[in-house]
């Protein structure tokens, strides 16, 4: 069965909206930006936008690749350094949703105004990890809490859960786990592993 992230915190004017739509002030200006899964010639094809206005034209900014479920979209305050809050979503591919992404996006460098991009500040795919999986082990399942874990980083921490198997283990049972903390790198300006565990689930 999977589990699902706790995410504690508001962090900006948010409102919700149909369809996992979120529609908060992202950036420098007093303007509503729109976060939205939108779906590609059919239901089980979605990918997230972000939707916005520059120099009074529309602009639409494409934030994944296409995957067949939006898990959720959050606008939270993560990285401890930005005035604006980030973006956390999660999208997963197959019956199990044992592939997909899970990502945090600011939008527009810290202090940065008027039109801007997005910027990655953590991205996860369990076909791409940032640590290797144990040998002869590959990822079936993960989770993502964020979290003021210690008071010696700035704003939250990320939690990673990965569940691994071998070619012997069912997809639904992982053999070995590991949890991997990650902090916010202001120089970076990205998440950075900083702690790791890799141990079995049998006893």
């Amino acid at each position: 069965m999977r589990a699902f992230s706790v995410w504690v915190g508001l962090a900006a004017l948010v409102i919700a909206t149909p369809a996992g739509a979120v529609v908060a002030n992202l950036d420098a200006d007093s303007r509503l930006e729109r976060v939205e899964g939108v779906s590609y010639g059919s239901a089980v094809k979605n990918r997230i936008l972000l939707r916005d206005r520059c120099s009074g034209r529309p602009v639409s900014h494409r934030l994944s690749g296409v995957h067949n479920h939006v898990e959720y979209i959050r606008v939270r305050r993560v990285d401890g350094f930005a005035e604006r809050p980030e973006i956390v979503f999660e999208l997963r591919t197959g019956a199990g949703g044992h592939l997909g992404v899970t990502r945090i996006v600011r939008y527009g460098e810290r202090g940065q105004e008027g039109c801007v991009e997005p910027v990655g500040l953590f991205r996860y795919r369990p076909d791409a990890p940032p640590l290797e999986p144990p040998r002869r082990h590959g990822t079936t399942n993960w989770v993502l809490e964020l979290r003021d874990y210690t008071a010696r980083f700035r704003g939250k921490e990320l939690r990673l859960w990965e569940g691994y198997v071998k070619s012997s283990d069912p997809l639904c049972c992982p053999s070995k786990q590991r949890v991997t903390r990650f902090r916010f790198d202001p120089e970076r300006d990205r998440y950075r592993p900083y702690w790791t565990r890799v141990t079995s689930t049998r006893s």
